[in-house]
């Protein structure tokens, strides 16, 4: 897990940051599940 927006300032996590995004926003991207915010949340504690 990474602050990739709070690090702007650095060439690889804008990249990195805008790879994810565009991958995201693509025909490829298809997740096979789905996790709610109590299941996500819960990771984290």
């Amino acid at each position: 897990m990474s602050d990739l927006p709070a690090i702007q300032d650095k060439p690889e996590a804008r990249q990195l940051y805008g790879s994810i995004l565009s991958y995201m926003k693509s025909d490829v991207f298809s997740p096979s599940c789905k996790v709610g915010f109590s299941e996500l949340s819960a990771l984290f504690k």
